[in-house]
């Protein structure tokens, strides 16, 4: 193993890291606080709960569609027969 207890890195070394620091703080894959992932993922279950509530009574509105259709379809034959 190397000792590295003695190494000293350049003023040149340490700008380039700092400046490399600088830019990862703004990159696209930078890291988020804990309290804005909470509130990103919140706000993604709250998305998919609306959206299944809105699924559910999409179902309910094209059951009650299909049955207002078969009404209509047996007033138009009931009214062509008399």
């Amino acid at each position: 193993m190397l000792d590295t207890s003695s190494y000293k890195p350049t003023p040149e070394q340490i700008k380039k890291w700092a400046e490399r620091d600088e830019l990862e703080k703004c990159a696209s894959t930078s890291r988020m606080s804990v309290e804005e992932e909470q509130r990103l993922v919140k706000l993604h279950k709250d998305k998919q709960a609306r959206m299944q509530q809105l699924q559910k009574r999409k179902e309910k509105l094209m059951k009650t569609l299909e049955i207002v259709e078969q009404r209509i379809a047996w007033l138009a034959e009931d009214i062509h027969k008399t």
